[in-house]
C-alpha cells in the first residue's frame, strides 16, 4: 500500500488516502482549518505501521510508540490503546500492507531481537548446586559466530523486499511494459 511518502522531511499522503475510512475518520476529527493534528497522527501511522518507515527497525510495539511520541510531540499522557481511530487505521493499514516477504521480514527481525534479548539476560557466572556454570560459555560463542550470517540473511531479505515494493508501485492494474520500458 503505497499512500505515504517522505518528501521534503514531511510525511505526504495521496489524495485518495482520505477515501479510505480510517484515515477518514482521523482527517475529519481534527476540526482545526490547518488539520496539523490530522498530519500528525498520519504520520504516527506511517511511521508506526509501515515497513519502510524510519522505526521500522524498533521490534517492540510499546518501545516503537514510546519513540514516535517522544519524536512527534505527543502528550505524555496519550497512549495509542486509548485511542481506538489510530489503533484501527493503523490495523487497515498493515492489513492491506502485507505481503509474503513483509511477513518473512518482520518475523525475521522479531526473532533476531528475541535471540539478543535471550542472550543478553544470560548470567555466564551462574552456576548450579554442584558449582557447574548453568549457562555454557561455548554456546555463546556458537551462537555469536551466527549472527554475522543471520544478519546477511536480514539484509538480503530487506534489499528483496524493497526490490519486491518497487516492482510492485511501479506496474500497477496489470499493465504491460513498453518495449524499452525497461531499458536497452
Amino acid at each position: 500500500m503505497e499512500l505515504f511518502s517522505i518528501d521534503d522531511f514531511e510525511v505526504k499522503f495521496k489524495p485518495q488516502t482520505l477515501l479510505l475510512k480510517p484515515f477518514k475518520v482521523i482527517w475529519d476529527r481534527d476540526t482545526n482549518i490547518d488539520k496539523r493534528q490530522a498530519l500528525k497522527d498520519l504520520a504516527f501511522v506511517y511511521f508506526y505501521a509501515d515497513y519502510k518507515s524510519d522505526y521500522a527497525d524498533v521490534i517492540d510495539d510499546d518501545d516503537r510508540e514510546i519513540d514516535l511520541k517522544k519524536s512527534l510531540a505527543y502528550p505524555k499522557d496519550w497512549f495509542l490503546k486509548d485511542d481506538k481511530d489510530m489503533e484501527e487505521a493503523i490495523k487497515f493499514y498493515r492489513k492491506r500492507s502485507v505481503t509474503t516477504a513483509s511477513t518473512l521480514l518482520v518475523e525475521t527481525r522479531k526473532s533476531i531481537y528475541k535471540l539478543s534479548t535471550h542472550i543478553s539476560s544470560l548470567d555466564f557466572t551462574e552456576k548450579d548446586e554442584k558449582g557447574k556454570l548453568v549457562h555454557n560459555p561455548k554456546s555463546l560463542s556458537d551462537i555469536v559466530a551466527t549472527f554475522p550470517k543471520l544478519l546477511g540473511s536480514l539484509n538480503e531479505l530487506e534489499a528483496q523486499f524493497l526490490r519486491e515494493l518497487k516492482d510492485s508501485s511501479t506496474m500497477r492494474g496489470n499493465q504491460i511494459k513498453n518495449t524499452f520500458e525497461d531499458g536497452l
